[in-house]
């Protein structure tokens, strides 16, 4: 993309010249994956900053990941999740990147990570919950 700027030179009282300037802006990637603690933090909204202003924005996918497309420059890429809590870090953009923002852990995403153990547990319970209910069943039907 091209930005066009003129420029009025007075070469003298009587002739005065328009030159057109054009600047051309380099566009680059930025992949951006959020996590908390191990976990990949999917809807987090990612704000991104020039100078004060919102310059772009997206939500993180599925796998925690947001890609943008931004001109040459610095930012300050700025997460937000209602969950996780927000994290800002400076960026200078120069060439398509890649940037992890870890947000602070919480016991929504302490919980992730014991998930697995979660689920074998309560498979567990569940388990000797049904045995105990088959023999109070069975006493039942001989008493």
């Amino acid at each position: 993309a091209k930005d066009k700027r003129f420029l009025t030179i007075y070469v003298n009282k009587d002739v005065e010249r328009q030159v057109v300037l054009e600047y051309k802006w380099h566009h680059y990637n930025l992949l951006i994956t959020v996590k908390s603690g191990e976990m990949l933090v999917p809807n987090a909204l990612v704000k991104v900053y020039e100078d004060g202003r919102v310059v772009a924005e997206a939500y993180t996918d599925s796998n925690g990941v947001a890609s943008l497309t931004l001109r040459e420059g610095n930012y300050t890429v700025t997460v937000y999740h209602e969950d996780f809590g927000s994290k800002s870090i400076d960026v200078s953009l120069n060439h398509d990147s890649s940037i992890e923002v870890v947000l602070p852990e919480t016991p929504v995403s302490m919980l992730y990570g014991l998930m697995p153990y979660i689920i074998i547990a309560c498979g567990a319970i569940a388990v000797i919950v049904g045995i105990v209910m088959y023999h109070r069943y069975k006493e039942s039907e001989f008493s």
